[in-house]
Order: structure tokens, then sequence, then C-alpha cells
């Protein structure tokens, strides 16, 4: 099972609906509604089992008084099932619309698998923040993702009677209750439970795999975290001409994305701790209505720097006005 290969199946159908389709077996996609396909496994009778809702497979009341016995609360389970569950929404391809929720959950694991193996000093503050706010974009509650943190390289889950348990253990206490409990679809929860111990991999465990989308774009080198520093620091000027770059109204929607990426590492990695370096960048842009496109995304986003954060260094004219819920965005570049 290669789980790269599943990110890079959703990344490449989020830039185009006519991809050709890939074999990524034992993973399928199961059209749920109609442009809503779920990542799924096969089930003993040949069909597709969705994996974020890997709980219609067995008893969770079964489970939830097995886990009980063990000193796990009413709560941990709930929140056990939603974390789990959401593991296969991380994967899902929604085609129905382009939202900011998608831009984000692709960013924010982008980020996340390619912290695993950073040199930062401060790379757990960056990974826990990534980690916050996918778990919020997967809509998981701020009262399960609050009790998650990840330190070494693994994913915590802080539980109201047993302390602090990495995650993957729990997911093998849950495999031992389906080798003692289930007596069917055994073949079926073992690739479940594979799948999510792969998935937590994926998101946080370093693998010392140098992890590459490669979508043949001269600047993708910048949306990934260390990269983007060491250039930010070597001459940013070469930072400022990539954003630049990401305005270019004939851009494919890979070159998008990856203008999108950027804007947001630059938002997060500097301005959050720096926002006055924005005026930097406005003195290399000097091209007012640039210079405006480039602050009015960055309001929108909310990464980093707020609309209000932007007034507070005397540039809030140059946010355009009529930005709302309704500009979903993935190309907020051409908003006019």
């Amino acid at each position: 099972m290669n789980i790269y290969n599943i990110y890079r199946y959703k990344l490449e159908s989020f830039l185009n609906t006519r991809g050709c389709l890939q074999d990524l077996s034992p993973f399928y996609y199961k059209e749920d509604e109609q442009d809503l396909y779920l990542l799924a496994m096969k089930n003993d009778k040949g069909r597709l089992q969705s994996l974020s809702r890997w709980h219609d497979v067995f008893s969770i009341r079964r489970l939830a008084n097995w886990l009980n016995k063990l000193g796990y609360s009413a709560d941990d389970v709930y929140f056990i099932n939603i974390l789990l569950s959401r593991l296969g929404y991380l994967f899902d391809i929604d085609n129905r619309e382009r939202l900011d929720k998608d831009i984000f959950i692709l960013y924010y694991t982008l980020q996340l698998v390619s912290l695993k193996g950073s040199i930062m000093s401060d790379k757990e503050k960056h990974q826990n923040y990534m980690l916050r706010f996918l778990c919020f974009e997967l809509g998981i509650e701020h009262e399960c993702y609050s009790k998650l943190k990840i330190a070494d390289n693994c994913i915590f889950f802080e539980t109201e009677n047993l302390g602090i348990i990495p995650v993957k253990e729990i997911v093998s206490t849950i495999f031992q209750f389906f080798d003692v409990d289930e007596k069917n679809e055994k073949e079926l929860l073992a690739g479940i439970v594979n799948f999510q111990l792969l998935s937590l991999d994926f998101i946080c465990e370093d693998d010392d795999e140098l992890f590459r989308i490669n979508l043949n774009d001269t600047n993708e080198y910048l949306i990934y975290p260390d990269e983007f520093m060491s250039a930010y620091v070597k001459d940013k000027k070469v930072v400022f001409q990539a954003i630049s770059d990401s305005f270019n109204e004939y851009q494919s929607s890979y070159n998008l994305l990856i203008s999108n990426f950027i804007i947001i590492n630059y938002a997060y990695y500097i301005l959050q701790s720096r926002p006055k370096c924005l005026l930097a960048l406005q003195k290399y842009i000097s091209d007012d209505r640039l210079f405006s496109q480039i602050v009015t995304t960055l309001a929108y986003r909310k990464v980093g720097i707020t609309h209000a954060g932007i007034e507070k260094l005397g540039l809030g004219d140059f946010v355009k006005p009529g930005l709302n819920e309704r500009t979903r965005l993935f190309n907020l570049i051409y908003a006019k």
C-alpha cells in the first residue's frame, strides 16, 4: 500500500476532473453521491466499504464496551471513532465544487508530510499547528483535536483516565478487539487497521522519503517548508518573485495550486511572526494593482495575517472589498 500515491491521486483529481483512472488497489473509490468519491476497500463479497465509515463493519457498541473495560472513557471512544473516520475523509475526492476547505486540506497535509523530516528547530510547533487546522478542516471538533499532540514524529491522544497514549497504540488495541470478537470480514478489518496505521505514519512518522508532488512547476520547491525558508533566508527576492508570478493570468490549474501554497507559506512562515516583512514585499513589487491582489489574497486566506493585521501596517486600502464566503477560492487570484 503506497499511501503517498493516494494523496497524489486526490490532488490530481482536484486539478483535473478528467484525469485517467489509476490502479490504487487494494484501495478503490466509491461514488457515494454524484461526483463525491469515498476511499474504500472491498469486503468479503467484493462490495466497496468506505474507510470513513469503517465503524459500519462491526458493532461499535461492542467495541465501546471493550475499550471501556480497558479504561477508555465514553468520550475517549467517541473521539477515537471520529478521528479514525476522518482518516478516510483525508483522501476522499469531492468534484462537486472547489472549496477553500479542499485547498487547506491539501496544504496542511502536504506541510505535515514535509515537516516529518524537517531540520527546523521549531518543527513540532509547526507540525501541531498544521495538525490542529487539518483536523478543523476535516470536521473534527475542538474537544477532540485539542487532545491531540505531535511529539517525536508521533501523534498522541490525551485520554481521560489512561494518560497520553500514541494513537497508533490505540489502533493496535482495536485490532486486538477485531481478532477476538469479530468472526466476519477479517480481511477487510485487517485492511482498515493497516490503512489507519499507514495514514498516521503518512502525516507524522519520518520515513526518510523525500516527498515531492512533481507538478512540473519551476516554483514547486517553494511549497516545501525547509526549502521555502532556505530560499527566503538566502535571498528573499526569490520568494517575492515567486509571489509575483503567482498572479500570472495564464497559469494552468497546476500552477495555480502551487501559487496558492506559496502564498500561504509566506503568510504562515514569515508574516505570522514578522508582519512588517509585508512592507519589504510592497517595496519589491512596486505595482499597486499587483500588490493589492496579493494583500487581498492574504486577507481572505486568514493564515498568518488577517485583514486587521494588514490595516495595522497601514495597508488596509489595498484590500479589495466584497470578498466573502461566496468567493470560494481555488482561483482567488483571478477575483476581480
